[in-house]
């Protein structure tokens, strides 16, 4: 993707990206995981010093944001030249990756995939989990890892979510905050049951596609392997 198509795009608003990635900062072990995802149609947000995954592959993203310390004056430098949007975002509230959630909010980007976010301190990975819990309701979030993807399904409003999916074999749900829900298709089942933050959603296994009503509360998380 050239810096002046990008450019064009922004300035003449007239192309509508349906997805957003993400890339963060974190371990991202296959290049080939993220070539899939980036192209013309995808709106690509590096998140920080996630910038330097998208330079691995020779893909300049539409934006960088976050605080901007993690990003190494070199791969900055890139970006610029690409005709990539740099965004600043100060303040140790959040993390960068919460920040790029609400960023995506703000705009109406709704529909969101992750890459970057395997490995490193454990902190920090708790805390990727903590920004899923925080995100607005109505972002459609996807991290995917190095063994499968984790999809997180959260309540718009006042109204319930339901989701359908066809793993094959060992899936694990969890409630990122307290969350009424209903599973079928599973080997444990669920029929509108409260579940908190726990262990309980662990190793489940599927006997058909399952299905997933969030009816209050959550959002809850779905770990699909790959």
């Amino acid at each position: 993707m050239s810096g002046n198509l990008n450019g064009e795009r922004r300035l003449q608003g007239t192309v509508e990206k349906p997805r957003t990635l993400l890339v963060a900062a974190g371990e991202l072990r296959d290049g080939e995981l993220l070539k899939r995802f980036v192209g013309p149609e995808i709106r690509v947000i590096a998140v920080d010093g996630g910038l330097a995954h998208l330079r691995a592959v020779e893909h300049s993203p539409d934006f960088v944001l976050g605080d901007l310390d993690s990003a190494i004056e070199e791969d900055l430098g890139w970006a610029r030249a690409q005709g990539a949007e740099l965004i600043p975002l100060s303040g140790q509230e959040d993390s960068d990756l919460a920040k790029a959630f609400t960023y995506c909010s703000e705009r109406g980007w709704r529909l969101i995939d992750v890459v970057g976010v395997d490995g490193g301190r454990s902190d920090h990975q708790f805390a990727v989990y903590a920004a899923l819990a925080a995100a607005d309701g109505s972002l459609s979030i996807t991290l995917h890892l190095d063994n499968g993807a984790a999809h997180r399904l959260a309540k718009v409003e006042s109204s319930g979510r339901e989701a359908t999916f066809s793993p094959e074999g060992e899936f694990s749900l969890f409630a990122l905050k307290r969350a009424k829900v209903s599973l079928t298709g599973a080997e444990y089942e669920l029929e509108e049951e409260w579940l908190e933050l726990g262990t309980r959603g662990l190793s489940n296994h599927s006997t058909e596609m399952i299905r997933v009503d969030l009816h209050e509360g959550g959002p809850i998380l779905l770990f699909l392997k790959g």
